[in-house]
Parts: structure tokens; C-alpha cells; sequence
């Protein structure tokens, strides 16, 4: 059987090197246009390693189609409305997902907040064009700011600056003196997400709009603030908690009275109904002046699953939302509500990953040659159930030296910086 199963390895890496380069040369994922995305970095897939997926790639992936992802980090509402008309795959669309406004409020925010502390000289550096959270976080002297609020005065002075940002920010009309305030939400964000879905439905009546309500990346344990936390920073953290708290789900509140669309509630599944938004974003593995909000790559497992959920979608093959949860490296610490929502839609096998060890590659083929060669002599199979399903690559319900060459092919191009599941490799030979 060794000699048998080396010829056909030898066989197989020959015809699979033979599909490499147009393989590698594929822009897109996916086969068909299933699903576009407009919005910002959380969308984007800022901050994943380049070897993880992206929600609107493992949705993808899931469903068997292709995701178009316009989204751009630092985008506000203006710029992703901006971008729908000239989005060329927006009329095959089935799907649109939104993810748009957090960057409106961070950047309102932020140089609210900076033109105060350069107006009491806590910064150490000067300030930046539409500044980020880390970046103003990065350049605040934090000497300055201790001693700054040791003083009762100055502390009700901060107080006061931040209540009226919360109040600048989520002030809609009707409440007792709005006039006074920008109300960003309700006259900026809300608007122009508002066109977006007019837009959208006037390109593409027929699609699925997704709107994604924001998480809350300040869920912060206490052990976190008292121990990761600076003195100097622990204060001002703990004042700006309960406004990002406040901020956001009045953004929540608004953004699910729009018309038109479906609601992916981010906000309940990163906090699974236990606080554990950190978990998703790795908030609490960095430094608070980094201030790691984004997505890392269970938070973007949890929305895809949060999406797939909302479509009513179900695939025996998991593909990259299998892979993406099985490779997590706190797998055993993925929360239990979270967990809940994942195994709803979670697959009985991925393509491909005969063994089950979350790669798939030469052992996998060998695994595949071997049942090849059993079943072409005695006629007993090797493998279980969910391993047959796996091992039946190019879906022709028989397990041969056709799909070990796939298995090799897929393996020579992600091993080359090839990306993307094995179902995407297959969809675009």
C-alpha cells in the first residue's frame, strides 16, 4: 500500500502544480456576487493577522458565494455613502451589510477632547489630522493629567467637559435643551445612513440590508483598570466608561429605528450577556494607550455567526467559521452564550480537514489516498462519517487521487501565500 499511495502522491503534486498559478492570481472570494459590505475598519478586518478571515470572508466562505468589501478604515458616514454608487458589485448583491458611525463619534470625540487638554497643556505632542482614540491616548502627558485632576476643582472641570461631549453626542430633539447641542447621532449619522439604504435600495431593491449596531470596547474588569491601567490614565478610563456605555447604545437605539433594514446586534454578542466584550477585541491583552478596540478573530467569528444567525443560514461544511473558531488560541475561554450562537450554525466537517486538525494539507491527501486505497481492494472504508464528507473534495462522491490532488494543489498555494478557504480555491479554478 506504501508504494501505492507514494506513486499516487508523486501523480498528484504533478497535476496539482499545474493549477497553481491561476489560482494564485485570483482578486476576489468567492464565485458569485452574494454580498457587499460598506463601512469602516471594523468591517475592513484592521488589526487580524494576515493569516485570519474576516467576518464578510467566513460569511462567504459559509454560503459558498463571494463577499465585495468596500469598507475602509477611518471611513465616517459621509465617505461610505460616497462610495455606493460607483460600487460595481452592488447590483448582484443578495446581501449588504453596513458598519458605519463609530468613526463620526471617534473623531467628534477625540478633538473635542484633544482642544480641552491642549487648552490646559496635558499634551506632550501636537495634534493630529481626524485623531484616533489610540492616538490621543498616545500623546496626552499623563504627568500633567495627574496632577491635573488631584486638584477637586479641575476634576469637576473634566466632569463637566465629558458630560456635555455624551451630551453632544446623544442629544435628539425633544430632549430638554438640545438646541444647545451638535447631537452627532441624530443629525449626522442617522441621516446619512439613511440615505445609504435609499441609495442602496435604488441600485438593488431586492437586497437583504444588515445594518450592525456597535459594541462597547470599554468593558473593562476592575482587575484590568487596577492592574494594566497607568494612575495617571486610570480616572480619566473610569469617566469615560460609562459615556462610551451611553454613547453607544443610544447610537443602538437610533440606528434600529431606520427603516428598511434588519439589525445585527454586535452589542449582544460581544457581551454575551456576561461583559465579555474584551474578549473579542483583546482589549485587555494590550496596553490601554494602544487601545485595541478592533475586532481580533473570535470577535469576528462572533459577528459572521451573529449574521448567519440573522439570514437563516445553515451549511454541514463550516469551512472557515469551523477553522476560524477551532484555531482561536482561548478557544476554552470563548463565552458560553457566544458559544450557544456559534454551535447553531457551526458544521459537521470542513472540506478537505479529513484528519481534523485544523490544516489542510499532505496528511489530509495521505488520508484520502489511504481510504482510496481500501476501498479499491477490500471495499471497507477507513474513515468516519463526517471524515467521508471532508474527503470528497471535488464533490463527486467518490474518495480518490483526483481529490488528494486538490488537497496537494491547495496546500502548494497557501503554503506559497495563497489565502482563503479550500471552498473558495475550488470556486475559482
Amino acid at each position: 500500500m506504501k508504494k501505492f499511495i507514494s506513486a499516487v502522491l508523486s501523480a498528484s503534486l504533478a497535476v496539482s502544480s499545474m493549477g497553481l498559478l491561476s489560482a494564485s492570481a485570483v482578486e476576489t472570494y468567492g464565485g458569485n456576487s452574494d454580498i457587499v459590505i460598506f463601512g469602516d475598519s471594523i468591517a475592513e478586518g484592521y488589526d487580524l493577522n494576515q493569516n485570519e478571515s474576516n467576518y464578510g470572508q467566513i460569511i462567504a466562505d459559509y454560503i459558498g458565494g463571494t463577499v465585495s468589501n468596500y469598507a475602509k478604515a477611518g471611513d465616517e458616514t459621509a465617505d461610505t455613502l460616497s462610495k455606493i454608487s460607483s460600487a460595481d458589485a452592488l447590483p448582484d448583491a443578495e446581501v449588504v451589510i453596513i458598519s458605519s458611525g463609530a468613526n463620526d463619534m471617534i473623531h467628534y470625540s477625540t478633538e473635542y477632547m484633544l482642544d480641552f487638554f491642549s487648552k490646559n497643556n496635558l499634551l506632550k505632542a501636537d495634534i493630529p489630522e481626524n485623531p484616533t482614540f489610540d492616538q490621543m491616548m498616545s500623546i496626552i502627558d499623563t504627568d500633567a493629567l495627574k496632577e491635573y485632576v488631584s486638584n477637586i476643582s479641575n476634576q469637576a472641570i473634566l466632569n463637566y467637559n465629558i458630560e456635555k461631549l455624551k451630551a453632544n453626542l446623544t442629544m435628539v430633539e425633544g430632549d430638554s435643551g438640545y438646541q444647545k447641542y451638535d447631537r452627532v447621532i441624530e443629525t449626522q449619522i442617522i441621516p446619512n445612513i439613511r440615505q445609504m439604504v435609499s441609495d442602496i435600495k435604488a441600485v438593488n431593491p431586492n437586497a437583504r440590508i444588515i445594518v450592525q449596531t456597535l459594541y462597547n470596547p470599554t468593558q473593562l474588569e476592575e482587575s484590568y483598570l487596577n492592574e494594566k491601567v497607568p494612575s495617571s490614565y486610570q480616572q480619566f478610563i473610569q469617566l469615560l466608561m460609562p459615556v462610551f456605555k451611553n454613547v453607544i447604545e443610544s447610537y443602538n437605539k437610533q440606528v434600529s429605528a431606520v427603516e428598511g433594514v434588519e439589525i445585527a446586534d454586535i452589542y449582544s454578542a460581544f457581551d454575551a450577556g456576561s461583559q465579555s466584550t474584551w474578549y473579542f477585541t483583546g482589549f485587555e491583552d494590550a496596553d490601554v494607550r494602544e487601545f485595541k478596540i478592533h475586532p481580533n478573530s473570535a470577535g469576528h467569528l462572533a459577528i459572521a455567526v451573529n449574521i448567519l444567525n440573522l439570514l437563516g443560514e445553515k451549511s454541514d461544511d463550516g469551512g472557515l467559521l469551523n477553522l476560524t473558531y477551532e484555531r482561536l488560541e482561548k478557544k476554552d475561554s470563548y463565552p458560553s452564550a457566544a458559544l450557544e450562537e456559534y454551535n447553531k450554525v457551526a458544521g459537521t466537517y470542513v472540506l478537505g480537514d479529513v484528519n481534523s486538525d485544523t490544516l489542510i494539507d499532505s496528511n489530509d491527501a495521505t488520508a484520502i489516498l489511504v481510504e482510496y486505497s481500501a476501498l479499491s481492494t477490500n471495499g471497507n472504508s477507513t474513515l468516519t462519517d463526517s471524515a467521508k464528507k471532508s474527503a470528497d473534495v471535488n464533490g463527486d462522491n467518490i474518495t480518490d487521487a483526483s481529490d488528494a490532488s486538490v488537497v496537494l494543489a491547495y496546500y502548494s498555494y497557501v503554503s506559497t501565500g495563497g489565502t482563503g478557504s479550500l471552498k473558495n480555491f475550488l470556486a475559482n479554478q
